[in-house]
């Protein structure tokens, strides 16, 4: 699981490269200039991002990758598709932008507390909109070899969610990332081949609108909404994800474990969380996150084998809600087969056991710690009911595989798990 941790943690670290461009092209360029000004108050937006973003010609559905290789292929098939240029405007709100492959793009503005380009491809997908279509209220330019092309931009001012979020003893819960997400709420990660380069292009040019940290109050505010229904969760990190042991970096257990997520205003399931509805321009103030940890609970057993019931000392266990496949909890396997899944609340649960193995230690081809497969199990599963207390002795028994399991078999289970599969 290491392994195939670090070659997908790489993989997701490629995402914030731009796509390169050939030094002999002999195409000549375009520019493009314009001003970008706030529509509400009609003045200039400055030291606002523009980013410009070729209109696909092309909308690809998107599909979880099966395997690292397969992550790999698609993103530098979506790289491969992929132009936009940026720049930032000046104290008048002008912008220039020079060498620009000629073709037709969208013009996005870019600055905080108005409504931005992910903003907006994330309402059509969630309304069921045709992103092959042109994205409204966007303006558009045909950037033309050898010319300068103006495209003007007039920002729409979002609205703004804020609130606290507090523990259910009233104080509060600071460094909580907290996200206001459609009711038709789209993942990020299902975005069309095509329009993945909006994440890059945005996160390179300021991100506004998409989250907000507490502060050491529990006070919250995201800023740039379009007009729609939301609701608001709120995410905490209940563990460490860095580890180093000899100058070897290990992420696996960072991107395993999953954050403690609440939903406004007291809700561990999604479909329980309460709607707020806002209009261009407005400012809610009033929405409380509440963490109830004294309603979760630990469920706690053991991995072992079928044949002799020794504890298997490597694979992952994750918890699933039936009714709401958003409730996850995901532990790894100790050495001896113990796992304990922790902030559990009552409910009906899934409890499965993955890319289980006997691991022996080894050396790599650089002489570093790592280990071996020995034995590969199949996965297993058993039913957990939480009520109103821990949950100790919940152990999976697992039959022998024909075959051990290998890298790319593993590196497998793990993207599905990371695209949300269990």
């Amino acid at each position: 699981m290491k392994q195939a941790g670090m070659v997908v943690l790489a993989a997701l670290m490629m995402m914030g490269s731009a796509r390169a461009q050939d030094a002999t092209q002999k195409q000549a360029m375009g520019t493009v200039t314009g001003r970008v000004v706030c529509a509400d108050t009609q003045r200039p937006a400055r030291f606002a991002g523009v980013l410009l973003y070729e209109v696909p010609k092309t909308v690809t559905p998107h599909t979880d990758p099966k395997s690292v290789k397969d992550a790999l292929n698609s993103f530098t098939q979506s790289m491969g598709k992929m132009n936009y240029f940026q720049a930032k405007t000046d104290l008048d709100g002008a912008y220039s932008v020079d060498d620009v492959e000629p073709g037709l793009y969208y013009v996005f503005g870019i600055t905080a507390g108005y409504v931005g380009p992910l903003s907006v491809v994330s309402t059509v997908m969630a309304t069921g909109g045709d992103l092959s279509k042109p994205l409204p209220g966007v303006p558009t330019v045909q950037v033309t070899g050898g010319r300068t092309t103006t495209a003007n931009v007039s920002l729409e001012r979002g609205a703004a969610i804020g609130g606290t979020v507090v523990w259910d003893d009233g104080s509060p819960v600071s460094g909580a990332v907290v996200q206001a997400q459609l009711v038709k709420s789209v993942d990020l990660k299902q975005l069309p081949v095509e329009f993945k380069g909006l994440i890059i292009g945005s996160a390179s040019t300021g991100l506004g609108g998409i989250m907000a940290i507490t502060d050491d109050v529990g006070r919250f505010r995201i800023s740039g909404q379009a007009p729609g229904d939301y609701i608001v969760q709120a995410s905490i990190k209940t563990t460490g994800g860095i580890s180093m042991s000899k100058g070897q970096l290990n992420f696996v257990k960072g991107i395993l474990d999953k954050p403690l997520v609440v939903y406004a205003p007291a809700e561990m399931h999604k479909d329980k969380a309460e709607t707020v509805t806002v209009h261009s321009g407005d400012e809610r103030t009033d929405v409380v996150v509440t963490v109830a940890l004294n309603s979760m609970h630990k469920v706690s057993g053991r991995v072992t084998a079928l044949e002799d019931h020794h504890g298997i000392n490597s694979g992952l266990v994750t918890l699933t809600d039936t009714s709401d496949k958003n409730l996850v909890r995901t532990a790894e396997v100790g050495d001896d087969g113990v796992f304990t899944l922790s902030y559990v609340p009552a409910g009906t649960y899934t409890l499965k056991a993955t890319t289980v193995d006997d691991v022996e230690p080894t050396k790599d081809s650089k002489g570093h710690d790592s280990t071996r497969n020995v034995r590969s199990y199949d996965d297993g599963e058993v039913g957990v009911i939480v009520a109103d207390h821990d949950m100790s002795g919940q152990d999976v028994e697992l039959k022998q595989s024909a075959k051990v399991r290998t890298d790319d078999d593993e590196s497998g289970a793990f993207m599905k798990l990371l695209s949300g599969g269990n």
